[in-house]
């Protein structure tokens, strides 16, 4: 499932993008053309595919990363992303965040964010106001990041790595409430002092509500590159609802 945050237009290249709420990224997400439910102000039943990068390109005129995609959809096409993407900071920012971004050739005009992307037909994405007390001291800590140094090693020596998560960033996650769970995802918007944080889940609205006491935790997997026929496993407990 993804909580998909928007859309974007370029070249006639329709695109999706959202955090991948899964316990894995983007290397385990289906290569082939799907079928899935769009939710949110109502259900819309859509194709998209996972494009292939081909290779960089360039830049555009105002400054943004233009590189080839190809897609089974459409073919070898050519797709712009946004200023800073390629910066550490951005690099960063789409790995924690588990970022994922589809091709589509579905009609999307007018489709309220955020939605939910799931094969199976999910309620409508709700957002649940709360403050939490935060267990994760810096980026580096977070599971996504930790499978990514897998084939990355070096990357996490980037001071960029070794500081709080910024406000705004949006984590996916699980919300645990006794024997129940559900996936969500977590945006970080206020900053209250003493790993205290205010904050929005956003969660199906038929799965429960977070509720004070819940815990929050990831988990991930990815492919051992030295054996592929074995999953590595990441987790962590991102924080405590206490209000």
């Amino acid at each position: 499932m993804i909580l998909v945050t928007g859309s974007e237009n370029y070249a006639d290249l329709e695109t999706l993008s959202g955090v991948l709420l899964d316990p894995i990224t983007e290397v385990d997400f289906t290569k082939d053309v799907f079928t899935a439910h769009l939710v949110s102000d109502r259900i819309r039943e859509v194709i998209c595919e996972l494009p292939v990068p081909s290779g960089g390109i360039g830049t555009t005129s105002d400054g943004r990363l233009l590189t080839e995609i190809d897609t089974k959809l459409l073919g070898v096409r050519q797709h712009a992303y946004a200023r800073g993407s390629n910066t550490i900071e951005g690099i960063v920012s789409r790995v924690i965040e588990n970022r994922i971004r589809l091709v589509t050739t579905s009609d999307i005009r007018g489709v309220v964010y955020p939605a939910l992307l799931s094969p199976q037909q999910t309620s409508p994405p709700v957002a649940t106001k709360v403050v939490i007390s935060m267990e994760i001291d810096q980026i580096c800590d977070l599971p996504e990041m930790r499978a990514f140094s897998v084939i990355e090693p070096t990357f996490t020596n980037n001071k960029e790595c070794h500081v709080p998560v910024p406000l705004g960033t949006i984590l996916p996650l699980r919300c645990i409430s006794g024997k129940a769970s559900f996936l969500a995802a977590l945006e970080i918007v206020e900053e209250l002092g003493e790993n205290k944080f205010g904050a929005f889940i956003y969660h199906e609205a038929d799965k429960g509500k977070p509720l004070p006491g819940d815990i929050l935790e990831r988990e991930v997997t990815r492919p051992n590159p030295a054996n592929r026929e074995q999953k590595l496993e990441f987790r962590a407990k991102i924080g405590t609802i206490i209000k």
